[in-house]
């Protein structure tokens, strides 16, 4: 099922497979799924005061406001301290889920090949 096409038939799926060069990133159900990341929008440095140390799946800026795609679900506390510091929180569909996963795994998949080792004389 190609990624443009998830969010128009996701009532319909059961269960969420998602391979990505080869290899399995997801396989839960389709309800596990929609809860294993949160959409949080406001003020940026207030976003990132609470998102540091999270893994951070996707994060868009414009001006002072930040949209940060955070793993995993938050807590009724952390909700009632982000509702508290004005900020939005709001659930992630299931198409931008498997979308943000997917870079984010491409994003990994660079930074650790940008480790290269450097071998004597400086050179690659």
């Amino acid at each position: 099922l190609s990624s443009h096409l998830i969010d128009e038939v996701s009532n319909l799926i059961e269960r969420v497979l998602v391979i990505d060069r080869g290899q399995i990133i997801m396989d839960a159900a389709t309800d596990d799924v929609r809860n294993q990341a949160t959409a949080i929008v406001g003020d940026a440095a207030t976003v990132d005061a609470f998102v540091a140390g999270r893994e951070v799946l996707h994060r868009e800026s414009l001006g002072r406001v930040a949209s940060v795609t955070i793993a995993g679900a938050l807590s009724a506390d952390e909700r009632s301290r982000l509702t508290a510091a004005g900020l939005d929180i709001g659930p992630v569909s299931l198409q931008q889920l498997i979308v943000r996963t997917t870079q984010h795994a491409d994003e990994t998949d660079a930074a650790a090949s940008d480790t290269r080792t450097t071998t004597k004389g400086g050179q690659r």
